[in-house]
């Protein structure tokens, strides 16, 4: 693992990060994998801004081959509504680039740019594994509900959700990509995972 501190942050390099880097210049053009690393990027960004407005000070960002996650300090309580700011800051940042590029922009680059940010926005809000929605609900949950109803109530509607996605990937395409039906079993499976 590579690492790298600016002041008291740490940004960890894991080597999978670098793997998947590898793999994804040798299969793709130049200028669209850049605006799709800049695209997460500035999600990512979204969550520190939320995390720094909130005052929740950040341990280290880590970047693998799964994302990049930015890990809270653990010695601090946070509120579980500061909480869901900051898990739904990355996919709003996604969102109004979107709603940016979309709007003004419909092909090239930065018509790419925008789909890239409407489907990042949209996939981090899936209340599925760990994604961002997943925690935002399960934060939101816990300011609801008692203790031990959190993860069980969490989990069905994540599974409800799941399973509403089938018709409506397929209502949209007239049938499931493969590349779709994946993402679904990896969301599926890392939602029995969590929960």
């Amino acid at each position: 693992m590579l690492e790298l501190h600016i002041g008291r942050l740490r940004f960890c390099f894991g080597f999978s990060f670098f793997l998947l880097l590898a793999v994804v210049c040798r299969w793709q053009a130049g200028t669209t994998l850049l605006l799709s690393f800049l695209a997460i990027l500035l999600h990512e960004i979204g969550h520190l801004l939320a995390m720094l407005l909130t005052k929740i000070a950040v341990k280290s960002i880590n970047f693998t081959a799964f994302g990049v996650h930015i890990v809270c300090s653990a010695v601090q309580f946070v509120p579980p509504l500061r909480l869901v700011v900051v898990y739904l800051a990355g996919p709003a940042v996604n969102l109004l680039l979107a709603l940016l590029f979309l709007g003004n922009f419909q092909e090239g680059m930065a018509g790419y740019f925008g789909a890239v940010n409407l489907l990042l926005g949209l996939l981090h809000l899936l209340p599925a594994g760990s994604l961002d929605g997943a925690c935002a609900l399960r934060e939101a949950l816990s300011f609801l509900l008692p203790g031990r109803w959190v993860k069980p109530v969490a989990g069905l509607i994540s599974l409800v959700v799941l399973l509403g996605l089938v018709p409506v990937l397929g209502g949209l395409a007239g049938k499931i990509s493969p590349t779709a039906m994946l993402l679904w079993i990896y969301l599926l499976v890392a939602t029995f995972r969590e929960y």
